[in-house]
């Protein structure tokens, strides 16, 4: 298994890998850059990766530019694109552009390591969300549409 991590900061690379090798002992082949410009260097000479771990704000681009790039140039390749977002709207943009999953920086490292587990063992991760509660019943809505106070 050959991974790619992308990211800009140094102990982000360290603990990824380490949680690549805790997954995959000395089995994967763990490549990592810091930087889109050389990612895209890397890539034109070598694109041949199980899985890629992109950060989505490096020092010199953004990480959707760079995922939507490496989806179109490379549709096969498994992107999952890590943040340090955990809003429903970034996930769901992710997925769009092709990733396969999303991982928010502020995950616990129980569900972090689990999660990379799935990617790594072929599957798809998105974390979950509470899409809300329950409607109120129509009759707490006024004629606007709007709820209307209690009275």
């Amino acid at each position: 298994m050959r991974i790619l991590i992308v990211d800009d900061h140094p102990l982000a690379l360290i603990a990824w890998s380490a949680m690549v090798r805790d997954h995959c002992g000395d089995t994967a082949e763990i490549i990592t850059l810091t930087s889109a410009g050389g990612l895209r260097q890397r890539l034109a000479d070598d694109h041949d990766f199980d899985l890629m771990l992109l950060d989505s704000q490096l020092w010199d681009g953004n990480g959707l530019a760079l995922l939507k790039e490496c989806h179109r140039r490379f549709p096969d390749m498994r992107i999952v694109l890590v943040s340090e977002s955990d809003q429903f709207s970034d996930v769901i943009n992710a997925i769009d552009l092709g990733a396969v999953g999303f991982l928010s920086k502020r995950s616990s490292i129980p569900t972090l390591r689990q999660a990379l587990g799935l990617l790594i063992e072929g599957g798809v991760y998105v974390p979950p969300f509470d899409l809300g509660t329950p409607l109120p019943s129509a009759s707490s809505w006024g004629s606007t549409g709007l709820r209307s106070s209690p009275s």
